[in-house]
């Protein structure tokens, strides 16, 4: 029992800082030109990165939301286990 709540505890930090990452590349991403070309020259399309941005920054931030939720609700169920 008490290697599951280590393992809920690092793995549960490990998510939830992972979300707030994510969440903040999503934030760089659409306030840094530098960052926006960069990221459009990664994925060679052809569109203005304007036009899928916002599907970008749809994904990357709800990836975020539930990592960090995911995360939470570890840590919550290791503060049960203690």
């Amino acid at each position: 029992m008490k290697i599951r709540a280590i393992l809920a505890l690092v793995v549960g930090l490990i998510q939830s800082i992972i979300g707030v990452l994510t969440i903040g590349f999503a934030y760089v991403l659409n306030y840094n030109d530098g960052v926006r070309k960069f990221f459009k020259t990664m994925l060679d399309i052809e569109r203005p990165i304007e036009e899928v941005l916002p599907v970008f920054l749809l994904l990357i931030i709800t990836f975020g939301f539930f990592s960090i939720i995911s995360g939470l609700l570890l840590i919550h169920e290791w503060r049960k286990l203690r």
